[in-house]
């Protein structure tokens, strides 16, 4: 899915936060190196999931 949102011209800024359960080390190596902008493992709290989000909206208005 990562590849594909990339692929798309109107949607290849969109920022990609993958959540998910699986906590191994080569998971989240290979969702960064698809493309997306963070990772988090669940069980999360809200508040870090929301602090990761604007970092990556941050991060995209910086290098605009």
């Amino acid at each position: 899915a990562i590849q594909a949102i990339r692929r798309l011209p109107w949607a290849a800024r969109t920022p990609i936060v993958v959540v998910t359960a699986d906590t191994t080390q080569e998971t989240e190596q290979k969702v960064l190196a698809l493309g997306a902008d963070d990772y988090i493992m669940k069980p999360f709290e809200p508040a870090v999931l929301t602090a990761r989000i604007k970092a990556v909206f941050e991060r995209q208005r910086l290098a605009a």
